[in-house]
Formats: C-alpha cells, sequence, structure tokens
C-alpha cells in the first residue's frame, strides 16, 4: 500500500489501482480461510463455482453430473442473452467494475501504456499504407520487400524506437 501512495498516478489511475490490490487482498484472504464471501460476486472463477456448487446441491451432490457440464458450458457463452453471467447480472449475483461502453471502447483502443497500443498503431500504418505484415503477442513484422521483425517482450513498452523505425519504413516503401 505505500506503493500506492508513491506512485505516479499516470497510466493506470492510482484510485484504481487501489480497488485493483484491494480485491486482490480480500481474493488472498478468502483462499486462505475458504471463506468466498468477500469476493463471491466479483471474482469470476468464485462466481462459478458458487453457481456450479448451489446446482450440486440441487441435483444429488455429485460432481459429475452431466447437467453440470451443461451449465459449465452455458456459463462461458458469452454472446448476449446465452450464457448465465447476464442472468447472474440481472439477479444481482455479480458486481461490474466497467461499463459495457467501456467494453466497447476496449474492442478498438488499446490501452495506451501497453505494447498493444503499439500493435494497434503498427496495424493501423500497415491497413493505410496496403503494407503486408505479420504480427503477434510480441513481434511486429513488415513482410515486404525485405522482411524487417522487432519483437517487444515489455507488456508495459508504450514507445519504442525500433517500432517508429518499422512504420518509416512502411511509410517510405508502400504509400
Amino acid at each position: 500500500s505505500q506503493w500506492l501512495e508513491e506512485r505516479e498516478d499516470a497510466g493506470t489511475p492510482t484510485s484504481e489501482m487501489r480497488r485493483v490490490v484491494d480485491l486482490w487482498q480480500r481474493t488472498l484472504r478468502a483462499i486462505e480461510t475458504q471463506d468466498f464471501s468477500e469476493v463471491d460476486r466479483e471474482i469470476d472463477w468464485v462466481i462459478k463455482l458458487a453457481l456450479l456448487e448451489r446446482y450440486r446441491v440441487r441435483l444429488g451432490g455429485q460432481w459429475d453430473h452431466p447437467k453440470l457440464a451443461q451449465i459449465d458450458m452455458t456459463y462461458h457463452d458469452i454472446r448476449p442473452g446465452r450464457g448465465l453471467y447476464h442472468v447472474l447480472l440481472r439477479k444481482g449475483l455479480i458486481d461490474r467494475w466497467i461499463e459495457d461502453s467501456d467494453i466497447e471502447r476496449a474492442m478498438d483502443t488499446a490501452p495506451a501504456t501497453t505494447r498493444a497500443a503499439l500493435r494497434g498503431q503498427f496495424l493501423a500504418t500497415a491497413r493505410n499504407c496496403g503494407a503486408n505484415v505479420t504480427v503477434d503477442w510480441t513481434r511486429l513484422k513488415v513482410n515486404r520487400p525485405e522482411p524487417r521483425t522487432e519483437e517487444l517482450l515489455d507488456p508495459f513498452i508504450a514507445h519504442d524506437e525500433r517500432v517508429d523505425a518499422l512504420l518509416d519504413y512502411m511509410r517510405s516503401h508502400h504509400s
């Protein structure tokens, strides 16, 4: 908690970091005590375990009941109206941290303080230039005219001169 008081309030806001640290502490305490009531509306696997436990008891107490496997799969169905998440949310059994608008924004806008933002910038430049590229979690590659690859191992890097050079290379050869 001292780190939270001393850190620069940049990137992820300190207020949000406080929420994360609080939840992390409560989760560790819950695991230690096996009393999950402090996190049973916030931690996904705890929510799922509670749901499966309720059904297990209702179905006669056996974990190998086929209905539990069906509930397990349905829980993870993310299609609106299909999965159990929205049912549990409507019943007040889940506390949300973010809104749908935050999710929509995150689908197209990577966090500015991460490697994902560099990947997004690289892909946008490639699209604008019509460049042939290959991208994965850590590597950015311009395939033509001469292949150029950079590997970005730090997930919290927000600027890298090597990426700037790749962007310049694409612009000079594909615009």
